[in-house]
């Protein structure tokens, strides 16, 4: 049987190479022992050949999610109208939230482009931008989706799994944060040349114990985010785009006929 998704192959394919791309990246970096056995994700994408591969799929991922993330804003512009008490609101909340996804698309790119270890700055603040980015989108989202469940337009089991999948990002975001922090001021410092070997966090550091909670954290944020964004595929069977060309004057003029010369088939097109 064909199942027809429409546009929530978005965030489908959102989701299928993400997982895709944390997995190749995983297991070469596992293979050629460049990293621990639990590394962050920008760890397991720190060093050629699997740096190579992670920027390659991650910045098709940040491309499925600035699309996923257009296609929900102009779904909602379109949305807003069965919710006439609060539809200005809901337009100015959803232009709030495109310009958050867009943020945290950039961020994808920019952690896609820029490894840890080579231009760390650069790197952390694409890293804050997907994932305060990411966490100010979803709770923005879920706010949406309260006014919209409210006149029928979603249902609100859905609403609540929003929320749900929301608060658990923030709380997994929290401990990643703070389980990091604690970690890399009395924990193992990394080496910033690119060209050397990374030392690893080993049992007998004295804070190893914070930084797999750290790292944990922060895989379960970025699939926490990925699974908010995969709610809306319920959403996107429904919905159908069309692009419309047309010409900026009413009296197009037409093509010449019989006309042996470029110069005068250009003239016929530009007159």
């Amino acid at each position: 049987m064909c199942i027809r998704c429409g546009l929530g192959v978005l965030p489908f394919l959102l989701a299928v190479l993400s997982a895709i791309t944390f997995v190749i990246t995983y297991i070469i970096s596992r293979v050629r022992n460049d990293t621990s056995w639990f590394p962050t994700i920008s760890d397991t994408a720190s060093r050629r050949p699997e740096s190579n591969v992670f920027g390659l799929l991650f910045n098709f991922c940040s491309l499925l999610a600035l699309f996923t993330t257009f296609v929900r804003y102009l779904q909602l512009r379109h949305d807003a109208d069965w919710n006439e008490r609060d539809r200005a609101l809901l337009i100015r909340l959803n232009k709030l939230a495109a310009m958050l996804g867009v943020a945290a698309s950039l961020g994808g790119s920019i952690v896609a482009n820029f490894q840890e270890d080579a231009v760390s700055f650069i790197h952390t603040i694409g890293a804050l931008l997907i994932f305060v980015g990411g966490i100010l989108y979803c709770w923005v989202q879920s706010f949406i989706s309260y006014k919209m469940s409210a006149c029928g337009v979603i249902t609100h089991s859905l609403f609540i799994l929003r929320v749900a999948i929301a608060i658990a990002v923030t709380i997994f975001f929290a401990i990643c944060v703070t389980a990091t922090s604690y970690a890399g001021v009395k924990g193992v410092r990394y080496n910033l040349d690119p060209y050397k070997k990374m030392p690893r966090w080993t049992t007998a550091d004295k804070n190893y114990i914070y930084h797999v909670i750290g790292d944990v954290s922060e895989w379960l944020t970025a699939l926490t985010l990925l699974g908010y964004l995969f709610t809306y595929f319920g959403e996107f069977r429904f919905v159908k785009m069309k692009i419309v060309v047309s010409r900026q004057t009413q009296h197009p003029v037409p093509l010449a006929t019989g006309m042996g010369s470029d110069d005068s088939l250009h003239a016929s097109l530009y007159v």
